[in-house]
């Protein structure tokens, strides 16, 4: 059994909505295969983000699990030794070194680590195509449209 783990950046509510196309793409691939993916979260308030989103066949393991104690030790237990250990988007070289001693992955691919560099320019999508190109996992089918409605000066300086 394979298990590959995604690292999310766990600062934010907004980087777990970033992350949605490759839990998608990640999920996508754990239903076909035989193996196992864990994805990481800072608090079960994170996976609430995703209870509507049909990702099943993750498991979630929380970092700030107040209730526990011991949850780091289940973290390294429950992690330890993983073919790939997988960080989007754009998590910190200093998370991800923290991890890779924790953890130990074989290999680790995330944004910032050759052959992916960080460019500001690159859509994140794109970006995490390139990360999931790398994993041998399916990319992803369509880039979400983002839209914004034009205001006027006005209404932006009332608004702010």
């Amino acid at each position: 059994m394979t298990n590959k783990i995604v690292l999310l950046n766990h600062h934010g509510f907004g980087n777990v909505v970033l992350s949605l196309p490759v839990l998608h793409s990640l999920n996508e691939w754990v239903r076909s295969k035989e193996t196992k993916a864990v994805v990481l979260l800072n608090s079960p308030l994170h996976r609430a983000l995703l209870l509507d989103q049909d990702l099943d066949a993750l498991d979630y393991v929380f970092l700030s699990d107040r209730s526990n104690p011991l949850n780091w030790m289940k973290v390294v237990g429950k992690m330890w030794r993983p073919d790939l250990l997988m960080a989007v988007p754009n998590v910190p070289a200093s998370t991800i070194e923290k991890m890779k001693k924790l953890i130990r992955p074989k290999k680790v691919i995330a944004e910032g680590i050759p052959p992916i560099e960080l460019n500001l320019g690159t859509h994140v999508i794109d970006v995490q195509n390139e990360l999931l190109k790398l994993a041998d996992l399916p990319s992803i089918q369509s880039k979400p449209a983002l839209n914004h409605a034009l205001r006027s000066k006005k209404e932006v300086e009332r608004i702010g």
